[in-house]
């Protein structure tokens, strides 16, 4: 099973296509049972076929190979779910009893179409950041009519594709976030409106005198890949992330004080000097997920056991160096500067593992969080592997007393 979020009070997930939403039991906080909602459709196959290929035997012998790897996101608010399978994105406005193919997106996306972190909700408008992994220029999607249809926003010019689409709770803004490589790597702010230079539009080193009345994206910092980010934890002092970087001799944990943030003019780029190392990751930071307990206000951020090699680093950097998928914790009570491991994953061994030239999958862990606790999702674990696992406030709490 694979965990996609909260809504209304309740966990909701997937296994291949089929949905599932927790069944909560009165005056529990434990993690309720999952029934079966339905299934997701895929706009370009039909019947028998369609079945096979996501839920038969190729599938099944595809994963015993390789191992599992995520093939959709799922995101659901109260006046719409979404949901990406490879390049198709697809809406429910009927409860999920059906579904209508709203967009397609570049055909070079990855089996998921889009990054879990790649969709939010901003006002009366939903926003949703392209992952091409080849040639084609990523774009920032935008619909205002409740997903029924899209368009294109603004191109994101110069990245390899978008990270995350993210609002933030205590400001409103929306970020964006990109990789992979140096110049690529970028933490920006979406402009609607507002005047900026081309510059912090487009990322280019030459300055430049155009000015844009229209949405633009206010880089605010980039250039190192220090600034290469799949995931944000929002708090109400600082913005922190994990880099996301599988050759770097170290993955800092790194914390962007909002006081920072107030005195930036727009356009202006801040320096790695204006970002803080508070912490040390294992390996790349995928996801991160943010909750308040008894006054303090808890983050917690999650590693993946990557296989490969990094196709956008220089040389020999591209070496993985990740051993385990950890879930790594952190509370104001020491200004998220002491982290501490709450749990680590082993991959699940495949056949490819022993085959040269095969990559087999990732192993990864989601989070969700609310006033039950924290929740943790392996995926293609050694162990664990697609369980929900409810992790109570207190325990974190006395983890890092």
């Amino acid at each position: 099973m694979r965990l996609h979020g909260i809504h209304d009070g309740r966990l909701y997930a997937s296994t291949a296509r089929t949905l599932y939403t927790e069944q909560r039991t009165n005056g529990s906080d434990g993690v309720g049972r999952f029934v079966a909602d339905g299934d997701l459709p895929n706009p370009r196959l039909a019947g028998w076929f369609r079945r096979e290929l996501f839920t038969g035997s190729p599938w099944r012998l595809l994963s015993r190979l390789v191992g599992r790897f995520p093939t959709t996101n799922v995101w659901r608010d109260d006046a719409v779910t979404l949901a990406t399978l490879n390049r198709w994105l697809v809406a429910s406005h009927d409860g999920e009893r059906t579904w209508t193919p709203v967009y397609e997106l570049p055909r070079s996306s990855g089996p998921m179409g889009v990054l879990p972190t790649a969709c939010c909700r901003d006002g009366d408008r939903l926003l949703l950041g392209e992952y091409p992994l080849g040639a084609d220029t990523a774009h920032l999607l935008v619909s205002t009519d409740d997903g029924r249809s899209w368009r294109r926003l603004l191109a994101v010019d110069g990245v390899r594709h978008v990270h995350s689409v993210l609002r933030d709770p205590y400001t409103d803004d929306v970020w964006v976030t990109t990789g992979d490589r140096d110049s690529e790597s970028r933490l920006c702010l979406l402009r609607d409106g507002e005047k900026g230079s081309e510059t912090a539009s487009e990322g280019s080193d030459d300055a430049g005198d155009d000015e844009h009345d229209g949405p633009w994206l206010d880089v605010v910092g980039t250039g190192s890949q220090r600034w290469r980010a799949v995931d944000l934890a929002f708090t109400e002092d600082a913005v922190l992330w994990g880099m996301d970087c599988l050759y770097a001799d170290e993955n800092r944990i790194q914390r962007l004080d909002r006081e920072t943030l107030a005195e930036r003019e727009p356009g202006e780029r801040l320096d790695e000097d204006a970002i803080e190392t508070v912490g040390v990751a294992s390996g790349s930071v995928f996801y991160a997920e943010t909750w308040d307990h008894d006054g303090e206000q808890y983050v917690a951020l999650v590693t993946a056991t990557e296989t490969g090699t990094d196709s956008t680093a220089d040389g020999d950097r591209a070496v993985n160096r990740t051993g385990t998928a950890d879930v790594l914790v952190s509370s104001s009570a020491s200004g998220f500067e002491r982290w501490e491991t709450l749990a680590s994953y082993q991959k699940k061994p495949a056949l490819a593992d022993s085959l040269p030239g095969v990559e087999s999958a990732s192993g990864y862990v989601y989070v969700a969080a609310d006033e039950r606790g924290l929740f943790v999702n392996p995926f293609n674990t050694a162990e664990d592997d697609g369980k929900v696992l409810r992790v109570s406030s207190e325990r974190v709490a006395s983890l890092l007393e």
